[in-house]
């Protein structure tokens, strides 16, 4: 009987040792939301600035990076953001069942992912990955993975000038809910200059060049596609911590319904070991009462 016990016992504590366990990854996890938060507010802010120099050199009469409108591309380079943590649900699985009808429309298309689990599910569709990159763990490896690949875009850019490049990730809703969205970041077309000219020049002084230069415009779109990707980053990451905390979340109260049920057997379970020894030490005495005619 108080075998029984202590193994009800153990379950006990295991389950409150993975109880603490979860939820210390649920604070985790919260953190890196706000540390995400703070990551693409700040790429936003640069993006600004960027949108604005973009801004002036087209006041200038810098239009050399726009694209005519002429229909859709057939050839795409798409760069897909997952993860390789886990305990993060259907985050992988949503941006797939996403991305790849949209990525069959393309007759060429070119593909980079982050994730490796993610990288495995679209080659299950038959889509053949360029690079996998891992996907970072904290926002402070963000630039590095930016970086890197920017490198191996840039000579792919630089060869086909008519190519879509196309971001897919999942994305904090209105809602505050995780749900997959595409952007078209190249080439710069003329719908995209009319949403610039919507912009508003932040002062009343006319924008001037100081440096004049060929190279300005193309300086000032490498810092584009920078910051492009790293909000994008940002807003994945940020993506993925809440759904590690939705997860989290479950997961204690599924605990906490596992240790009630727990408690509650065990305290009915060591008073019936109670009542027994009880009914033993009552059956006893009552034998020796009899046994000895009193």
């Amino acid at each position: 009987m108080s075998m029984s016990l202590e193994e009800m016992g153990q379950k006990i504590s295991s389950a409150s040792r993975v109880g603490r366990v979860v939820h210390i990854m649920k604070l985790i996890a919260a953190s890196q939301i706000r540390k995400c938060e703070e990551a693409a507010l700040a790429s936003q802010h640069y993006s600004d600035t960027v949108s604005s120099a973009l801004f002036a050199l087209l006041y200038k009469g810098h239009y050399a990076a726009l694209k005519e409108e002429s229909g859709p591309s057939d050839s795409a380079i798409a760069i897909i953001f997952g993860t390789d943590q886990g305990l993060v649900g259907p985050f992988n699985d949503r941006i797939v069942e996403y991305a790849a009808p949209i990525l069959q429309r393309y007759r060429k298309k070119t593909l980079f992912v982050f994730g490796s689990r993610l990288k495995n599910r679209l080659e299950d569709l038959g889509l053949t990955i360029e690079k996998c990159y891992p996907s970072p763990s904290s926002v402070t490896s963000v630039a590095s993975a930016i970086r890197g690949v920017l490198v191996d875009l840039e000579p792919m850019l630089l060869r086909n000038h008519e190519c879509e490049l196309m971001l897919f990730h999942n994305h904090l809703s209105s809602g505050k809910k995780c749900e997959p969205v595409s952007t078209k970041m190249l080439p710069l077309d003329e719908s995209w200059k009319a949403k610039l000219a919507l912009t508003s020049w932040p002062t009343h002084q006319i924008p001037q060049l100081v440096d004049k230069s060929e190279g300005t415009l193309e300086e000032v779109l490498k810092e584009y596609m920078l910051v492009t990707l790293a909000r994008t980053l940002a807003e994945s990451m940020e993506s993925e911590n809440i759904s590690r905390l939705e997860s989290m979340q479950r997961a204690e109260k599924n605990i906490e319904e596992v240790l009630t049920d727990l408690h509650i057997g065990f305290t009915l379970f060591r008073q019936s070991a109670i009542d027994a020894e009880l009914f033993d030490v009552v059956a006893g005495f009552s034998a020796l009462t009899n046994e000895l005619g009193t």
